[in-house]
């Protein structure tokens, strides 16, 4: 919806002015001609030891890598009580490593919004095929 930022006769204010700047503009400014020195200084602190700025440092040098796209049918779903044995069948394709312990999070969050939503409808469905990095296959 587009419109207006503020009703006509605001009493709280017409927001921030023209030409000012945010905190982070304002910071990044500040920063602007000392940035190399900041850099050397976070590297030379974390050669001598200081565990907060090798951990800063290897952040941005070895970025977190997403998990692989893992692929598993999950059972059909034949109604309420299967959710279950959906949840039980996550829970082993978990141990036996081919989900990672958040993938499995994530998955049984979507089993417990779909069994919700299956409770609406007249005849349950059977669960997609269902693909981790995000991705769903047609059935």
């Amino acid at each position: 919806m587009s419109g207006r930022p503020f009703e006509r006769g605001n009493k709280a204010g017409k927001g921030r002015p023209p030409g000012s700047r945010n905190k982070k503009t304002k910071l990044l400014q500040l920063l602007e001609g000392r940035g190399e020195a900041i850099v050397t200084k976070a590297m030379f602190m974390a050669l001598n030891g200081d565990r907060s700025a090798l951990r800063l440092c290897m952040d941005r040098l070895v970025p977190v890598a997403p998990p692989p796209a893992t692929r598993f049918r999950l059972p059909k779903n034949k109604g309420e009580l299967d959710m279950k044995e959906s949840l039980q069948s996550i829970l082993k394709q978990t141990a036996s490593g081919r989900l990672s312990t958040q993938q499995a999070l994530d998955l049984a969050a979507f089993a417990e919004t779909y069994a919700r939503t299956s409770e609406n409808t007249a005849t349950p469905s059977a669960l997609p095929d269902f693909v981790v990095s995000g991705e769903e296959k047609a059935a």
